[in-house]
This record gives structure tokens, C-alpha cells and sequence, in this order.
């Protein structure tokens, strides 16, 4: 229908920072059955200020049945503005002519639709909303990262790095997001050779009870008796606990190489001097950080032995806060590197990697099970990041 200009209803104006605020004020003062008559953008504020703030301006007229309890009042041409809702604020374009002559209620319908599909076409052009879409490859990599226990700052650090570096397009690629976080992630951690771990002549094996240090101290001898051709030893210090002499009996006789047992810090120190030229791999004691009494035997071992390099050897089970109490504590005894055993017993390896990233601890070698022969391999930053991510070294 067309609207009488000289219809006996007269015509109040409106303004407001945006359309939706000036089309509530009309239905507020005028009804839900209002006409809108015209909607326009002006200058708002006084005539001698230079810089005036745009504001919507709607035009319209009451049909008798103003709102409950409110009186059909014109409205002055500059009111007080109404702030706008919390939703954030995208402006829309004046209602187009054909839309004009509509009741107020369905104007603000209009509107309502213009600022949903505005909003949303502001949305897709934004990639970091990338970080908010839970469909989205990206973010199913933060909440993969997260569930591993991966430290959540770093996690979002390297999500808006991705973002910042990768097209529109790329970002919905699953397989070079992952590619990339992978290589962000690998270059945070550090590995230390074979041949710098043979480099030395002593090299002692320190950890919690439990890590599988003997285990480790197996493996390690018969890999080197592949990889290198020095003359290898076997010195045990852990002479205390139940059945940990017959269990080194048991490796070093299948590897046929001598045992040899410390019982305490001078006579291991003769041992490691007897055996010149060659490597010597020292199978400490049981070590808790948070005990004194572990912590002052451990050091008197540790600073007995010539020319001795300390390996870190922790399950991929252990906390994150452990493993860091160990770092600390042994960070003066020469500790090089760490290995980490029991890579089948867990699916979460972000404690690890954060204690790795954090102490700038290298990683030396994995281990993941209980075979002796083939069961240990030197440690490779990019497999270990593969682990957060569910893939397995085969």
C-alpha cells in the first residue's frame, strides 16, 4: 500500500547509532503497528562540530494504537542516542524503497535478517574465526594438542602463527595444517646423537624406580654393539633392589658381555678406570628428586665416575612436573640428554614434550617395549611430535 502524506496520523523521526536501536525506538513510541515512511542515514551531533558521527534516521507514523502506557509524542530530530545492542555492531544499509510503507514489526524483521546475513559474510572473510570453527581443520589440531597435554599457550601461539602464514583455502586443507603444526612443533624440541652419547667413556643411566633403566641399559649395549666398535662394559650400581643383579645377569650373559657390580661410589669410580678406551654403561640406583637421602646418593655416584655423562632415562608415562624435579636436580652432574621408555603404554606424550621444550632437554632415544634386539632407536624430533598426533614409528 501507499502512504497518504496527508493522512490525519502525523509523522515522528527517530535516530539511533544503528537501524535495529531506531526501529525498536519507533515501535516503543508509536506501536508495533507503526508505519515506516523512510530511513536514511544523517549527520548527528551540533552544527559547529566538524566531525559528525553517521546515525540512522527512520521516519514514521503512528495508526491510533500507540504502545501500552505510552503516549504518541513527536520525537526531537537529534535525541539522545540509544546504545546499541551487545551483538557486535554491523551497520546496515537503509531499508530499500520497496521495503518502505511496512509496519514496524516486520521492518525489524528485515533488519534483523540484513544484520544476521551481514555478520555472517563479515565472519567468513575473517580467517581467525578458523579458531572458533570446531568443524575446522585447525582447530582440530589445537584440541587434539590439548587432549595429548600439550602446554595450552603454545598450542594457541602456533594456531595464529598457521593463521597468519596460510590462504583461506589452505587453512581448510587437513593435511597441511597438520603437516605444518608437526614441523612448528618439531623445531621446539632438540635430539643428541648416538655418536655423541659413545663420544664419552662413562655414560650413567638415571632415573626413577620403575623407568626401566636396566631395561634401557640392555638395549643401549646391544645397539652399540651394531653401531659401534668400541669395547663396551657393564657396570651395575643398583645392587639393592630385589632381583635387579639377576635380571642384568640375564642381559649381559644373551649380549655376552662381562657384568660387573658397584656397591657403592669409589669402588664403581676403579671399575670405570680399569676400563679404559671402551664405553661404560653404569646402571644407577633407583633416584626420587623430592628425597633427600635418593638425592645425595645419587650425586656421590655421579661425581665418583671420570669423565661420566648423565642420560635421563623416564617413562612416556611419567608427570610433567617429575620429570622437570629430575631435570633440575641433575642438571650438575653433566646431564645430557634424556631417554624415554614405555612409548607403548600410554597414548599421550605431552607431558613429555613440554618437559623436553621447556628444559631444552635433548631427547636421545626412544623405547617401546620389552624385546632387547631392535627395540630401540635413536631419537628423531619429527617421530616423537608424530606421537601427539597418533602416529607410530613402525
Amino acid at each position: 500500500m501507499l502512504v497518504d502524506t496527508q493522512t490525519q496520523f502525523p509523522t515522528h523521526s527517530f535516530q539511533a547509532e544503528n537501524m535495529l536501536a531506531a526501529l525498536e525506538k519507533v515501535r516503543m513510541e508509536l506501536g508495533p503497528e507503526a508505519i515506516i515512511v523512510s530511513t536514511r542515514k544523517v549527520a548527528s551531533g551540533p552544527a559547529w562540530q566538524v566531525w559528525k558521527k553517521p546515525v540512522v534516521e527512520v521516519v514514521a507514523m503512528g495508526t491510533g494504537t500507540p504502545a501500552p502506557s505510552q503516549q504518541s509524542v513527536p520525537v526531537e530530530t537529534s535525541p539522545a542516542i540509544v546504545p546499541s545492542p551487545p551483538e557486535p555492531l554491523v551497520e546496515t544499509q537503509p531499508i530499500p524503497v520497496e521495503e518502505i510503507d511496512t509496519t514496524v514489526e516486520q521492518a525489524i524483521d528485515i533488519a534483523e535478517k540484513a544484520v544476521s546475513k551481514e555478520l555472517e559474510t563479515t565472519r567468513s572473510k575473517n580467517p581467525y574465526r578458523m579458531l572458533g570453527d570446531s568443524n575446522s581443520p585447525l582447530s582440530s589440531v589445537k584440541q587434539r594438542l590439548l587432549e595429548q597435554g600439550v602446554d595450552g599457550d603454545l598450542v594457541e601461539s602456533l594456531a595464529r602463527v598457521c593463521l597468519r602464514n596460510f590462504s583461506q583455502q589452505a587453512l581448510t586443507d587437513p593435511l597441511r595444517v597438520n603437516e605444518y603444526i608437526q614441523q612448528q612443533l618439531a623445531v621446539k624440541i632438540r635430539s643428541l646423537s648416538p655418536q655423541a652419547v659413545a663420544a664419552s667413556q662413562v655414560v650413567s643411566l638415571v632415573g626413577p624406580s620403575g623407568a626401566g633403566k636396566t631395561n634401557t641399559t640392555a638395549k643401549l649395549l646391544a645397539y652399540y654393539q651394531q653401531e659401534s666398535k668400541k669395547e663396551l662394559h657393564w657396570l651395575s650400581a643398583d645392587t639393592i633392589r630385589a632381583g635387579a643383579i639377576a635380571q642384568a645377569r640375564v642381559y649381559s650373559e644373551t649380549l655376552e658381555i662381562p657384568l660387573q657390580l658397584a656397591y657403592g661410589p669409589s669402588e664403581a669410580a676403579d671399575i670405570c678406570k680399569e676400563a679404559k678406551g671402551g664405553l661404560t654403561l653404569v646402571d644407577t640406583p633407583g633416584f626420587t628428586p623430592t628425597r633427600e637421602s635418593s638425592v645425595i646418593r645419587i650425586g656421590d655416584m655421579l661425581s665418583a665416575l671420570p669423565q661420566q655423562i648423565t642420560l635421563l632415562v623416564v617413562s612416556a608415562t611419567e608427570k610433567e612436573q617429575d620429570v622437570m624435579a629430575a631435570i633440575s636436580v641433575l642438571r650438575p652432574f653433566n646431564l645430557k640428554a634424556m631417554i624415554v621408555t614405555k612409548m607403548d603404554a600410554t597414548d599421550h606424550f605431552g607431558s613429555i614434550f613440554n618437559a623436553a621444550w621447556r628444559s631444552h632437554l635433548p631427547l636421545a632415544f626412544l623405547t617401546s617395549g620389552p624385546d632387547v634386539i631392535d627395540d630401540l632407536r635413536p631419537a628423531d624430533p619429527r617421530e616423537f611430535v608424530g606421537t601427539l598426533f597418533g602416529i607410530r614409528a613402525s
